[in-house]
Protein backbone atom coordinates (compact mmCIF):
# COMPACT_ATOMS: atom_id res chain seq x y z
CA UNK A 1 0.00 0.00 0.00
CA UNK A 2 1.77 3.18 -1.05
CA UNK A 3 1.58 5.92 0.94
CA UNK A 4 -0.66 8.21 -1.04
CA UNK A 5 -3.00 5.87 -0.10
CA UNK A 6 -6.52 7.44 1.40
CA UNK A 7 -9.71 5.80 2.87
CA UNK A 8 -13.09 7.02 1.97
CA UNK A 9 -16.35 7.94 3.63
CA UNK A 10 -19.82 7.97 2.76
CA UNK A 11 -19.91 11.91 1.68
CA UNK A 12 -23.39 11.86 3.91
CA UNK A 13 -23.82 14.53 6.37
CA UNK A 14 -24.10 13.04 9.39
CA UNK A 15 -27.59 13.44 11.59
CA UNK A 16 -24.99 14.05 14.50
CA UNK A 17 -24.20 17.48 12.75
CA UNK A 18 -28.02 18.85 12.37
CA UNK A 19 -28.34 17.34 16.31
CA UNK A 20 -25.51 19.36 17.76
CA UNK A 21 -26.36 22.77 15.16
CA UNK A 22 -30.23 22.13 16.59
CA UNK A 23 -28.83 22.57 20.02
CA UNK A 24 -26.73 25.87 19.58
CA UNK A 25 -29.81 28.06 20.97
CA UNK A 26 -28.94 31.49 20.57
CA UNK A 27 -29.14 31.92 24.29
CA UNK A 28 -26.18 30.14 24.86
CA UNK A 29 -23.63 31.71 22.29
CA UNK A 30 -21.60 34.73 23.68
CA UNK A 31 -19.70 37.24 21.59
CA UNK A 32 -17.52 37.83 24.02
CA UNK A 33 -14.01 38.17 22.16
CA UNK A 34 -11.46 35.05 23.31
CA UNK A 35 -7.48 35.20 23.10
CA UNK A 36 -6.42 32.50 25.49
CA UNK A 37 -8.49 29.30 26.01
CA UNK A 38 -7.83 26.00 28.32
CA UNK A 39 -8.87 22.77 26.84
CA UNK A 40 -8.70 19.77 29.79
CA UNK A 41 -8.49 16.43 29.39
CA UNK A 42 -6.28 14.35 31.93
CA UNK A 43 -6.52 10.90 30.71
CA UNK A 44 -5.18 8.53 27.86
CA UNK A 45 -4.68 8.97 23.87
CA UNK A 46 -8.00 7.96 23.13
CA UNK A 47 -10.12 9.86 25.09
CA UNK A 48 -7.94 13.00 23.88
CA UNK A 49 -8.62 12.53 20.12
CA UNK A 50 -11.82 12.41 20.93
CA UNK A 51 -12.01 15.60 21.79
CA UNK A 52 -10.00 16.76 18.34
CA UNK A 53 -13.30 17.48 16.49
CA UNK A 54 -14.30 20.29 19.29
CA UNK A 55 -10.89 21.24 19.04
CA UNK A 56 -11.40 21.72 15.20
CA UNK A 57 -14.39 23.86 15.82
CA UNK A 58 -12.55 25.99 18.58
CA UNK A 59 -10.02 26.74 16.54
CA UNK A 60 -12.02 28.12 13.39
CA UNK A 61 -14.18 30.25 15.53
CA UNK A 62 -10.97 32.27 17.09
CA UNK A 63 -8.21 31.31 14.57
CA UNK A 64 -6.26 34.08 16.81
CA UNK A 65 -6.53 32.94 20.26
CA UNK A 66 -3.99 30.97 21.96
CA UNK A 67 -5.26 27.30 22.63
CA UNK A 68 -4.04 25.39 25.46
CA UNK A 69 -4.56 21.79 26.44
CA UNK A 70 -3.89 20.33 29.71
CA UNK A 71 -3.48 16.61 29.74
CA UNK A 72 -1.24 13.86 31.01
CA UNK A 73 2.23 12.90 29.30
CA UNK A 74 0.06 10.15 27.73
CA UNK A 75 -2.61 11.88 26.61
CA UNK A 76 -0.12 14.02 25.15
CA UNK A 77 1.33 11.79 22.64
CA UNK A 78 -2.20 12.21 20.83
CA UNK A 79 -1.45 16.14 20.34
CA UNK A 80 2.01 15.79 19.08
CA UNK A 81 2.17 16.73 15.44
CA UNK A 82 -1.47 18.66 15.69
CA UNK A 83 -1.67 21.86 14.57
CA UNK A 84 -5.48 22.63 16.65
CA UNK A 85 -3.40 23.56 19.94
CA UNK A 86 -0.67 26.21 20.51
CA UNK A 87 0.93 24.28 22.89
CA UNK A 88 0.16 21.24 24.98
CA UNK A 89 0.32 20.85 29.11
CA UNK A 90 1.57 17.81 30.72
CA UNK A 91 -0.10 17.25 34.64
CA UNK A 92 0.31 13.91 35.77
CA UNK A 93 -2.58 13.65 38.53
CA UNK A 94 -2.03 9.90 39.36
CA UNK A 95 0.99 11.26 41.59
CA UNK A 96 -1.77 13.12 43.77
CA UNK A 97 -4.46 10.78 43.49
CA UNK A 98 -3.62 9.08 47.10
CA UNK A 99 -4.14 11.30 50.24
CA UNK A 100 -0.63 9.75 51.06
CA UNK A 101 1.38 11.38 48.52
CA UNK A 102 -1.00 14.52 48.91
CA UNK A 103 0.13 15.19 52.42
CA UNK A 104 3.81 15.51 51.86
CA UNK A 105 5.13 18.79 51.45
CA UNK A 106 6.86 18.39 48.18
CA UNK A 107 3.88 17.39 46.84
CA UNK A 108 2.01 19.63 47.97
CA UNK A 109 4.28 22.69 46.65
CA UNK A 110 4.90 21.06 43.22
CA UNK A 111 0.72 21.09 43.30
CA UNK A 112 0.75 24.73 44.44
CA UNK A 113 3.20 25.87 41.68
CA UNK A 114 1.27 24.52 39.16
CA UNK A 115 -2.12 25.78 40.30
CA UNK A 116 -0.26 29.52 40.50
CA UNK A 117 0.82 28.79 36.39
CA UNK A 118 -2.28 28.31 35.39
CA UNK A 119 -3.71 31.14 37.24
CA UNK A 120 -0.64 33.44 35.52
CA UNK A 121 -1.33 32.28 31.82
CA UNK A 122 -4.69 34.58 32.17
CA UNK A 123 -7.13 32.13 30.23
CA UNK A 124 -10.12 33.84 29.32
CA UNK A 125 -12.08 30.63 29.06
CA UNK A 126 -11.41 27.02 30.35
CA UNK A 127 -13.40 24.19 28.53
CA UNK A 128 -13.50 20.75 30.75
CA UNK A 129 -13.69 18.09 28.82
CA UNK A 130 -14.26 15.79 31.96
CA UNK A 131 -17.18 14.14 33.60
CA UNK A 132 -17.88 15.20 37.61
CA UNK A 133 -17.93 11.40 37.71
CA UNK A 134 -16.65 11.04 41.59
CA UNK A 135 -17.17 12.89 44.44
CA UNK A 136 -13.36 12.98 45.07
CA UNK A 137 -12.87 13.72 41.18
CA UNK A 138 -15.91 16.57 41.41
CA UNK A 139 -13.54 18.22 43.99
CA UNK A 140 -10.36 17.82 41.96
CA UNK A 141 -11.68 19.29 39.28
CA UNK A 142 -13.53 22.48 40.46
CA UNK A 143 -10.38 22.94 42.35
CA UNK A 144 -8.39 23.47 39.00
CA UNK A 145 -11.35 25.26 37.33
CA UNK A 146 -11.19 27.75 40.53
CA UNK A 147 -7.26 27.86 40.34
CA UNK A 148 -7.38 29.52 37.07
CA UNK A 149 -9.24 32.30 37.62
CA UNK A 150 -10.98 32.07 33.89
CA UNK A 151 -14.18 34.19 33.24
CA UNK A 152 -15.97 31.16 31.26
CA UNK A 153 -15.47 27.73 32.97
CA UNK A 154 -17.30 25.46 30.38
CA UNK A 155 -17.99 21.55 31.27
CA UNK A 156 -20.58 18.96 31.70
CA UNK A 157 -22.89 19.61 35.05
CA UNK A 158 -24.38 16.49 37.30
CA UNK A 159 -25.18 18.85 40.12
CA UNK A 160 -21.65 18.67 40.97
CA UNK A 161 -19.71 21.40 39.16
CA UNK A 162 -19.87 24.18 41.16
CA UNK A 163 -16.55 25.75 39.73
CA UNK A 164 -18.81 26.03 35.96
CA UNK A 165 -19.77 29.06 34.94
CA UNK A 166 -21.60 27.95 31.96
CA UNK A 167 -22.88 24.55 31.75
CA UNK A 168 -23.54 21.79 29.15
CA UNK A 169 -26.18 19.23 30.61
CA UNK A 170 -24.75 15.71 31.45
CA UNK A 171 -27.23 13.33 30.66
CA UNK A 172 -24.89 10.34 31.63
CA UNK A 173 -22.16 8.04 29.59
CA UNK A 174 -23.37 6.79 26.25
CA UNK A 175 -26.37 9.81 26.25
CA UNK A 176 -24.37 11.18 23.35
CA UNK A 177 -20.68 9.54 22.52
CA UNK A 178 -17.83 11.33 24.07
CA UNK A 179 -17.08 13.23 20.73
CA UNK A 180 -20.42 14.71 20.45
CA UNK A 181 -19.78 15.69 24.41
CA UNK A 182 -17.30 17.74 23.72
CA UNK A 183 -18.02 19.22 20.45
CA UNK A 184 -21.70 20.66 22.68
CA UNK A 185 -19.10 22.04 24.86
CA UNK A 186 -17.32 23.97 21.94
CA UNK A 187 -20.57 25.16 21.08
CA UNK A 188 -21.28 26.56 24.38
CA UNK A 189 -18.43 29.00 23.52
CA UNK A 190 -19.71 29.66 20.36
CA UNK A 191 -17.85 27.33 18.29
CA UNK A 192 -19.96 25.17 16.10
CA UNK A 193 -18.99 22.17 14.26
CA UNK A 194 -16.63 22.27 11.03
CA UNK A 195 -15.70 18.59 10.38
CA UNK A 196 -16.78 15.94 12.78
CA UNK A 197 -13.66 13.66 11.84
CA UNK A 198 -11.05 12.47 14.14
CA UNK A 199 -7.35 14.30 13.99
CA UNK A 200 -4.21 12.30 14.18
CA UNK A 201 -1.80 14.07 11.57
CA UNK A 202 1.06 12.02 10.62
CA UNK A 203 4.53 13.43 9.74
CA UNK A 204 6.19 12.17 6.20
CA UNK A 205 8.99 10.58 8.72
CA UNK A 206 6.38 8.36 10.03
CA UNK A 207 4.77 7.31 7.14
CA UNK A 208 8.58 6.46 5.86
CA UNK A 209 9.17 4.02 9.07
CA UNK A 210 5.79 2.97 8.83
CA UNK A 211 6.35 1.99 5.31
CA UNK A 212 9.77 0.06 5.98
CA UNK A 213 8.28 -1.89 9.18
CA UNK A 214 5.75 -3.34 6.43
CA UNK A 215 8.12 -3.89 3.92
CA UNK A 216 8.37 -7.63 4.72
CA UNK A 217 4.16 -8.34 3.71
CA UNK A 218 3.44 -10.24 0.66
CA UNK A 219 0.30 -9.33 -0.91
CA UNK A 220 -2.97 -9.65 -0.20
CA UNK A 221 -5.40 -8.10 2.05
CA UNK A 222 -4.45 -6.82 5.72
CA UNK A 223 -5.54 -6.81 9.41
CA UNK A 224 -3.85 -5.50 12.02
CA UNK A 225 -4.71 -7.12 15.78
CA UNK A 226 -4.69 -5.14 18.90
CA UNK A 227 -5.32 -7.46 21.89
CA UNK A 228 -4.71 -5.15 24.68
CA UNK A 229 -6.06 -1.90 26.27
CA UNK A 230 -4.98 1.19 28.55
CA UNK A 231 -3.73 -0.04 31.75
CA UNK A 232 -6.64 1.60 33.74
CA UNK A 233 -9.17 -1.35 32.58
CA UNK A 234 -7.51 -4.42 31.61
CA UNK A 235 -11.07 -6.21 32.13
CA UNK A 236 -11.70 -4.78 28.27
CA UNK A 237 -9.59 -7.46 26.61
CA UNK A 238 -10.83 -10.24 24.60
CA UNK A 239 -8.73 -13.35 26.01
CA UNK A 240 -5.98 -13.55 23.36
CA UNK A 241 -7.01 -17.29 22.70
CA UNK A 242 -10.07 -15.48 20.80
CA UNK A 243 -7.58 -13.31 19.06
CA UNK A 244 -5.26 -16.78 17.92
CA UNK A 245 -8.05 -17.95 16.63
CA UNK A 246 -9.50 -15.34 14.35
CA UNK A 247 -5.87 -14.69 13.42
CA UNK A 248 -5.81 -17.91 12.27
CA UNK A 249 -8.73 -18.34 10.73
CA UNK A 250 -8.42 -15.14 8.82
CA UNK A 251 -4.73 -16.58 7.48
CA UNK A 252 -6.48 -20.11 6.01
CA UNK A 253 -8.14 -17.35 3.96
CA UNK A 254 -5.14 -15.67 2.41
CA UNK A 255 -5.29 -12.38 4.34
CA UNK A 256 -1.97 -11.32 6.31
CA UNK A 257 -2.12 -10.69 10.26
CA UNK A 258 -0.16 -8.21 11.70
CA UNK A 259 0.04 -8.00 15.58
CA UNK A 260 0.80 -4.67 17.00
CA UNK A 261 0.68 -3.30 20.38
CA UNK A 262 3.68 -3.53 23.44
CA UNK A 263 4.33 -6.28 25.34
CA UNK A 264 2.21 -5.08 28.16
CA UNK A 265 -0.37 -5.35 25.27
CA UNK A 266 -0.76 -9.40 25.47
CA UNK A 267 0.60 -9.76 21.97
CA UNK A 268 2.84 -12.61 23.27
CA UNK A 269 -0.11 -14.68 24.43
CA UNK A 270 -1.84 -14.12 21.40
CA UNK A 271 1.68 -15.57 19.20
CA UNK A 272 1.96 -18.56 21.43
CA UNK A 273 -1.87 -19.59 20.95
CA UNK A 274 -1.78 -19.22 17.10
CA UNK A 275 -1.25 -22.31 15.38
CA UNK A 276 1.35 -20.98 13.17
CA UNK A 277 2.61 -16.88 13.14
CA UNK A 278 1.36 -13.71 12.52
CA UNK A 279 2.94 -12.44 9.17
CA UNK A 280 4.50 -9.42 11.09
CA UNK A 281 4.82 -8.80 14.75
CA UNK A 282 5.31 -5.39 15.00
CA UNK A 283 5.19 -5.97 18.94
CA UNK A 284 7.48 -2.31 20.51
CA UNK A 285 8.42 -1.45 17.29
CA UNK A 286 8.04 2.25 16.54
CA UNK A 287 6.18 5.31 18.40
CA UNK A 288 2.77 6.09 18.39
CA UNK A 289 3.06 8.10 15.47
CA UNK A 290 4.55 5.24 13.38
CA UNK A 291 1.47 3.61 14.76
CA UNK A 292 -0.85 5.61 13.38
CA UNK A 293 0.55 5.34 9.79
CA UNK A 294 1.30 1.82 9.91
CA UNK A 295 -2.44 1.33 10.79
CA UNK A 296 -3.62 3.75 7.51
CA UNK A 297 -2.39 0.95 5.25
CA UNK A 298 -5.05 -1.89 6.80
CA UNK A 299 -7.50 -2.62 4.88
CA UNK A 300 -9.37 -3.19 8.88
CA UNK A 301 -8.17 -2.96 12.44
CA UNK A 302 -9.20 -5.93 15.03
CA UNK A 303 -8.90 -4.23 18.78
CA UNK A 304 -10.31 -4.51 21.95
CA UNK A 305 -11.73 -0.95 23.49
CA UNK A 306 -8.61 1.08 23.29
CA UNK A 307 -6.00 4.12 21.90
CA UNK A 308 -5.41 1.85 18.59
CA UNK A 309 -8.96 1.98 18.14
CA UNK A 310 -9.08 5.46 17.71
CA UNK A 311 -6.17 6.17 15.90
CA UNK A 312 -7.24 3.37 13.40
CA UNK A 313 -10.54 5.57 13.14
CA UNK A 314 -8.93 8.60 13.16
CA UNK A 315 -6.55 7.78 9.80
CA UNK A 316 -9.83 6.44 8.82
CA UNK A 317 -9.19 2.73 8.80
CA UNK A 318 -12.04 0.47 9.11
CA UNK A 319 -12.03 -1.06 12.65
CA UNK A 320 -14.09 -3.94 13.98
CA UNK A 321 -14.29 -3.40 18.03
CA UNK A 322 -14.98 -5.45 20.46
CA UNK A 323 -16.79 -4.58 23.63
CA UNK A 324 -16.98 -6.17 27.17
CA UNK A 325 -17.78 -3.74 30.03
CA UNK A 326 -17.39 -0.68 28.56
CA UNK A 327 -19.58 1.54 27.58
CA UNK A 328 -19.12 1.64 23.73
CA UNK A 329 -22.29 4.24 23.35
CA UNK A 330 -19.76 6.52 24.95
CA UNK A 331 -16.19 5.29 23.76
CA UNK A 332 -17.06 3.49 20.52
CA UNK A 333 -15.16 4.19 17.26
CA UNK A 334 -16.25 7.17 16.06
CA UNK A 335 -17.14 8.05 12.17
CA UNK A 336 -18.37 11.16 12.10
CA UNK A 337 -21.42 11.19 14.27
CA UNK A 338 -21.82 7.82 12.16
CA UNK A 339 -23.02 4.91 14.70
CA UNK A 340 -21.37 1.26 14.30
CA UNK A 341 -22.62 -1.16 12.57
CA UNK A 342 -24.06 -3.75 15.03
CA UNK A 343 -22.47 -7.31 15.02
CA UNK A 344 -24.02 -9.68 15.35
CA UNK A 345 -26.76 -7.31 12.53
CA UNK A 346 -30.13 -6.87 14.44
CA UNK A 347 -32.78 -7.50 12.54
CA UNK A 348 -34.68 -4.17 13.05
CA UNK A 349 -31.50 -1.88 12.81
CA UNK A 350 -31.61 0.60 10.47
CA UNK A 351 -28.76 0.70 7.88
CA UNK A 352 -25.30 1.59 8.93
CA UNK A 353 -23.57 4.36 6.98
CA UNK A 354 -20.40 3.86 9.49
CA UNK A 355 -17.21 2.25 8.22
CA UNK A 356 -16.85 0.48 11.44
CA UNK A 357 -17.90 -2.44 13.40
CA UNK A 358 -19.10 -2.98 16.84
CA UNK A 359 -19.09 -6.80 18.39
CA UNK A 360 -20.42 -7.61 21.46
CA UNK A 361 -23.12 -9.99 23.42
CA UNK A 362 -25.38 -7.60 24.45
CA UNK A 363 -25.88 -8.56 27.69
CA UNK A 364 -28.50 -7.04 29.86
CA UNK A 365 -25.61 -6.18 32.50
CA UNK A 366 -23.40 -4.53 30.12
CA UNK A 367 -21.89 -1.89 30.15
CA UNK A 368 -21.03 -2.73 33.54
CA UNK A 369 -18.14 0.42 32.63
CA UNK A 370 -19.19 4.23 32.58
CA UNK A 371 -22.49 3.64 33.18
CA UNK A 372 -25.06 6.22 33.96
CA UNK A 373 -23.34 9.18 35.99
CA UNK A 374 -21.21 6.84 37.85
CA UNK A 375 -17.91 5.02 37.14
CA UNK A 376 -19.32 1.55 37.64
CA UNK A 377 -16.68 -1.95 37.94
CA UNK A 378 -13.45 -0.30 35.72
CA UNK A 379 -12.41 -4.32 36.34
CA UNK A 380 -15.88 -6.26 35.58
CA UNK A 381 -17.05 -8.67 36.82
CA UNK A 382 -15.50 -11.65 38.43
CA UNK A 383 -16.83 -13.76 35.41
CA UNK A 384 -17.03 -11.30 32.72
CA UNK A 385 -19.17 -13.32 30.23
CA UNK A 386 -19.75 -10.25 28.13
CA UNK A 387 -16.20 -11.30 26.68
CA UNK A 388 -15.22 -14.91 27.66
CA UNK A 389 -19.02 -16.10 26.01
CA UNK A 390 -18.08 -14.10 22.95
CA UNK A 391 -17.18 -16.80 20.16
CA UNK A 392 -14.22 -16.12 17.84
CA UNK A 393 -17.18 -16.66 15.05
CA UNK A 394 -18.28 -13.47 15.25
CA UNK A 395 -15.07 -11.36 15.16
CA UNK A 396 -14.49 -13.78 12.02
CA UNK A 397 -17.40 -12.71 10.11
CA UNK A 398 -17.35 -9.20 11.24
CA UNK A 399 -13.99 -8.48 10.03
CA UNK A 400 -14.57 -10.73 7.01
CA UNK A 401 -17.81 -8.68 6.24
CA UNK A 402 -15.60 -5.73 6.74
CA UNK A 403 -12.72 -6.37 4.48
CA UNK A 404 -15.50 -6.80 1.34
CA UNK A 405 -16.73 -3.23 1.81
CA UNK A 406 -13.34 -1.73 2.35
CA UNK A 407 -12.60 0.46 -0.47
CA UNK A 408 -10.31 -0.79 -3.22
CA UNK A 409 -6.68 0.76 -3.40
CA UNK A 410 -6.17 3.61 -5.62
CA UNK A 411 -9.63 4.90 -5.53
CA UNK A 412 -9.31 7.60 -2.67
CA UNK A 413 -12.34 9.87 -1.93
CA UNK A 414 -10.83 11.41 1.46
CA UNK A 415 -7.55 11.98 2.77
CA UNK A 416 -7.28 11.49 6.32
CA UNK A 417 -4.09 12.22 6.94
CA UNK A 418 -1.09 14.68 5.51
Amino acid sequence: MSQGYTRGSCGCQPPTVAKLLAAAKPDTLAAMPLSRILAVKLADIGDVLLTTPALRALRARYPTARLEYLTTANGAQALRDSTLVDEVLRFEKGGYDRLGDTARLAAVRRLSDFALSLRLRGYDAVVLFHHFTTRRGALKLNALLTTTAAPRRVGLDNGRGWALTERVTDAGFGALHEAEYALQLAMRLDAPPTDLALDFPISAHAHAAAESLLAPLAEGPRVALFPGSGQYSLARRWPPQAFAAVADALQERGVRVILVGRDSDQTGDVVRAMRGSPDLDLTNQGDLATLGAALARMDVVLTNDGGPMHIAAAVGTPVVSVFGPSNAEAYGPWDAGQPPQEWPPRSNAPPSMSRHTLVRLGLGCQPCFYRGHHLGAPQGCATRECLGLLPPRLALEATLHRLAQAPPIGQPTRMPYA
